[in-house]
C-alpha cells in the first residue's frame, strides 16, 4: 500500500468514526474493524451507516447469542468440520474467492440442529472469508453444489434468519450466487428463497447453472472445482485443501483475531442511521 493509501485510509477511518457519533459510554471500535467496513465501499458515509445496520442486526437478532469461536463452541467445530461451507482456494473471473456450500453434509435431523445453528455457521464462515484481504477488495462467489439435497438437510427458516444478517448489514461484496446441481424441487424452494431477497439482488447476482459452460461464463471450470459432486456419483478431490488444517487456522485465529464484527454489537450510538445501501 502506498503513502497515498495509507493516508486515504487514515482520513477515511477517522470520518467514519467522526459519523458513527460514538457515546462516551460506547466501547471503542476497532481499526481493523472499521476498515472491513472500508473495504466493502470506500465512502465513509456508507461504511458508518453499515455499521449501525449491522450493530443493530447484532443486537435485536439470533446473531445476538452467537458464539462464533470454535476453541469455545464445540457444536460450531463439528459442523465446520462436516464441510457444508468451504472458503476454497478457487478465484472467480471477478477475482472473487469461491465459498462452497454443501447442504447435502447439513444432517439437521440425527443432530438435533436448529436454523439458528445453522445460520450460525454461516456466519462463522463469512467471517472468516472476510479475514481475507483478497475477499475484502473483490468479495465473494458463492457457489451451491445443490447435489443430493433432501428434506433434513434444510428447514425454511434458515434463509428468513441469514438473509437480514447478510442483505444490507454485512460489509462483504457478493459477486454472484451460482446453483448447480439441483433437482426440479430445490430449484422450486431456491426460487422461493429468492423473492426474501432486493429484486435487484436476485436478478443481477443469482443464477442457475444447468450446463458446465454456464458456470464458465463466471472463469470457473466445474470439472476442477474441489468438492462438488461429480457425474459418477462421487465428490471431486479437494486439491491443495486440508481439512484438518484449516481447523487448526481456525483455532489459531479465533485466539489472536481482531477486528471481529461482534465489536459493533457492544456499541452505543448518540444518534440513528439507517443503511440506504444496496
Amino acid at each position: 500500500m502506498s503513502s497515498n493509501d495509507l493516508s486515504q485510509s487514515s482520513s477515511s477511518h477517522v470520518e467514519v468514526l467522526k459519523l458513527l457519533s460514538l457515546a462516551e459510554e460506547s466501547p471503542p471500535l476497532s481499526t481493523a474493524t472499521i476498515l472491513k467496513f472500508l473495504s466493502w465501499k470506500q465512502d465513509p458515509a456508507r461504511a458508518a451507516a453499515r455499521i449501525k445496520c449491522h450493530s443493530a442486526w447484532r443486537k435485536n437478532s439470533p446473531g445476538s447469542t452467537f458464539d462464533l469461536n470454535i476453541n469455545t463452541n464445540e457444536r460450531l467445530k463439528k459442523m465446520v468440520k462436516e464441510g457444508i461451507l468451504l472458503k476454497t482456494n478457487v478465484v472467480a473471473a471477478s477475482g472473487s474467492p469461491v465459498l462452497l456450500v454443501r447442504l447435502r453434509k447439513n444432517d439437521m435431523i440425527s443432530d438435533n440442529r436448529t436454523p439458528e445453528h445453522c445460520a450460525e455457521l454461516f456466519m462463522y464462515m463469512l467471517e472468516h472469508s472476510l479475514d481475507d484481504p483478497l475477499v475484502q477488495k473483490n468479495g465473494i462467489t458463492v457457489v451451491h453444489d445443490a447435489s443430493d439435497i433432501q428434506r433434513k438437510n434444510i428447514n425454511k427458516k434458515i434463509p428468513k434468519i441469514m438473509l437480514p444478517m447478510v442483505i444490507n448489514t454485512f460489509p462483504m461484496k457478493i459477486k454472484n450466487i451460482l446453483i448447480i446441481n439441483a433437482s426440479l424441487w430445490v430449484r422450486v424452494f431456491m426460487r422461493a428463497v429468492l423473492f426474501l431477497l432486493p429484486k435487484k439482488f436476485h436478478a443481477d447476482r443469482v443464477r442457475f447453472c444447468t450446463t458446465k459452460e454456464q458456470l464458465n461464463e463466471f472463469g470457473l471450470d466445474y470439472d476442477t472445482l474441489p468438492g462438488v459432486m461429480m457425474e459418477d456419483g462421487k465428490e471431486a478431490e479437494m486439491v491443495g485443501f486440508s481439512m484438518e488444517e484449516f481447523i487448526s487456522d481456525c483455532v489459531r485465529r479465533d485466539i489472536h483475531r481482531t477486528g471481529q464484527l461482534k465489536e459493533c454489537a457492544d456499541l452505543i450510538f448518540t444518534d440513528e442511521a439507517t443503511d440506504e445501501s444496496k
